[in-house]
C-alpha cells in the first residue's frame, strides 16, 4: 500500500524495501512553499545503532520524493518487533 502524504508525520518510522530505517524529525516548507521532509535513517538489520543523518543537512527532499524512496509506514506492532530486537533503540 501508498504512503499517503497524511502520514508523513514527525515521529513516523518507515522501512524502504532494501531495510534502511527512516524517522521523520521535521516537515517544513522551502523558499518555493514546497513541502521538505527532514527524517534521521539507519539499517533495519543491525542491532543497537543510533539513527544518523539521512539525507543532506542543506537539501532534505521533496515529500513526493521521500513517499516514493521510504517504502513503508511501519505500524506500532512492526515497532515494538523491532525495539524488542533493539533496532529502534528505547529512546528513539
Amino acid at each position: 500500500m501508498a504512503i499517503q502524504e497524511s502520514e508523513v508525520q514527525v515521529g513516523a518510522f518507515f522501512m524502504t524495501s532494501t531495510d534502511q530505517l527512516r524517522k521523520v524529525t521535521k516537515l517544513d516548507k522551502d523558499e518555493q512553499e514546497r513541502d521538505r521532509v527532514h527524517y534521521l535513517s539507519k539499517s533495519g538489520k543491525i542491532a543497537n545503532r543510533a539513527f544518523g543523518f539521512g539525507h543532506s543537512i542543506s537539501s532534505p527532499p521533496l515529500l513526493p520524493t521521500f513517499i516514493n524512496d521510504s517504502g513503508r509506514l511501519l505500524s506500532d506492532d512492526d515497532i515494538a518487533k523491532l525495539r524488542s530486537a533493539n533496532i529502534i533503540l528505547k529512546d528513539e
